[in-house]
């Protein structure tokens, strides 16, 4: 077992700071990680991919 931790949308918005539209809007534009997992409905990002995203944009603010 990897121990990667999958998270919502939801969560995705909540570690990052903004709503929910602007997550997918984001990955639309290929300025957000692709989600890992997309299966029966589900869509999930790997927790660190999205962490790791937040610390290169505050390195670059």
């Amino acid at each position: 077992m990897s121990g990667q931790i999958y998270i919502s949308v939801k969560k995705a918005a909540e570690i990052v700071g903004v709503n929910e539209r602007t997550i997918w809007r984001w990955v639309r534009g290929g300025d957000f990680p692709s989600p890992s997992i997309q299966t029966g409905g589900a869509t999930r990002w790997a927790e660190q991919a999205v962490r790791d995203w937040c610390a290169r944009k505050k390195e670059t603010a």
